[in-house]
């Protein structure tokens, strides 16, 4: 079986291990080099056993397991490197952030999140040569699987919890940082979807929009929790407020608490959980 070698295995690793580390990572001043000297590395290890002129490696959606020549398995064999390297990371990532709670807790789920955001579009030109279709994909699917679905609960009983003190002490928190980790949320809907334009998508993430069409892990997590809460706590303190108050101030006081819960929704959620109110 044709394979790489321990020595180019680890070459390949580094360069990731180097990518995912760096501390000042960020997309506005990401250089195209990171990618580029991903994209050269692969692309030798190809193009070694090349015996032909025609493309070394097809695409890993057409590849037919019965017909495999030396080419298309070195190129799964890098592909595996990849998705391996991101399994082991995201695990050992998950651990460490299972001893965070509070604020700490989505400070430090948010920047990893948005490092890996960031880590998935350089790859993804990178791992280019061997497969233009699938990188994201796979990327975003082991994210989830690996380390979102892991951290899921604790995230969301955190985010509730803010609002929570939000509307009942009147205790203000960084929205950008609440926003931020739902709209993984939503993100998380497309790691399934074969339809979607992921690079479109990445960018329009940037753009902190909430945009996306795939929300239904946003919904059944995050919004239904969300929506049965409120209407429990609204129900027992219109009913209280009912009881002590004339009709008119009953009114004043609901539309009052509505508004600000939808201005709530606006600065942390989708906008549609607001028209759910």
């Amino acid at each position: 079986m044709i394979c790489l070698s321990v020595e180019e295995k680890s070459r390949l690793e580094t360069k990731l291990r180097e990518l995912l580390m760096e501390k000042s990572l960020c997309l506005n001043s990401c250089s195209p080099k990171k990618s580029m000297e991903i994209y050269n590395l692969v692309y030798s290890y190809c193009i070694k056993l090349r015996k032909c002129k025609k493309k070394a490696v097809r695409s890993l959606v057409e590849v037919n397991n019965s017909t495999l020549d030396k080419n298309e398995i070195i190129g799964r064999e890098i592909f595996s490197i990849l998705k391996n390297f991101v399994i082991r990371h995201l695990k050992v990532a998950c651990l460490e952030l299972n001893n965070y709670k509070g604020v700490s807790l989505l400070e430090s789920y948010n920047e990893y999140w948005n490092k890996f955001l960031i880590f998935i579009t350089i790859a993804d030109a990178g791992f280019g040569y061997i497969n233009k279709f699938c990188n994201i994909a796979m990327l975003l699917n082991q994210f989830k699987e690996h380390f979102f679905l892991n951290l899921l609960y604790p995230t969301r009983s955190t985010v509730l919890e803010l609002i929570n003190n939000e509307r009942n002490l009147g205790i203000t928190y960084n929205s950008l940082l609440i926003s931020s980790v739902l709209k993984s949320y939503i993100f998380m809907g497309m790691a399934n979807s074969d339809a979607l334009n992921y690079e479109e998508y990445l960018v329009v993430y940037t753009l902190k929009s909430f945009d996306l069409p795939e929300i239904n892990i946003y919904v059944d997590f995050f919004e239904r929790k969300y929506l049965e809460e409120i209407t429990v706590f609204y129900c027992q303190k219109s009913t209280e407020y009912l009881q002590n108050n004339s009709l008119l101030q009953y009114f004043i006081y609901i539309n009052k608490i509505i508004k600000d819960e939808q201005d709530r929704c606006l600065r942390y959620m989708s906008p549609q959980t607001s028209n759910k109110l």
